[in-house]
This record gives structure tokens, C-alpha cells and sequence, in this order.
């Protein structure tokens, strides 16, 4: 079996990202945006905990 030759994405080759793709993603995203808070209440926690002294 062959290896398969890895592909190389050149960021200066990639379209720019226009206002309405982006508002595209926003309105899929933004019914969510309730459950990405808790997840991100929770990583501050845990690292906070992570850096609180043992004891």
C-alpha cells in the first residue's frame, strides 16, 4: 500500500471571508449560544480549580 501524499492548504490561496458567510454561520450557530456559555463557564472553572493550591 501507497502512503497517501498529505495535502498543503496556503492560507494567501483561500477566498476572504464575506459578511454574509459569516452571518450564514452566526444564524446556525446562535440557537446554541446558551449551551457555549455553560461550556465555557465550566472550562474557567476547571481552570481555575486547576490553578487553586491542593489542600
Amino acid at each position: 500500500m501507497r502512503p497517501v501524499a498529505k495535502t498543503r492548504i496556503d492560507a494567501k490561496d483561500l477566498p476572504a471571508l464575506e459578511g454574509a458567510t459569516l452571518r450564514r454561520i452566526v444564524a446556525c450557530i446562535s440557537p446554541y449560544w446558551a449551551r457555549g456559555a455553560l461550556v465555557a463557564a465550566c472550562m474557567v472553572v476547571a481552570a481555575a480549580f486547576n490553578l487553586a493550591p491542593p489542600g
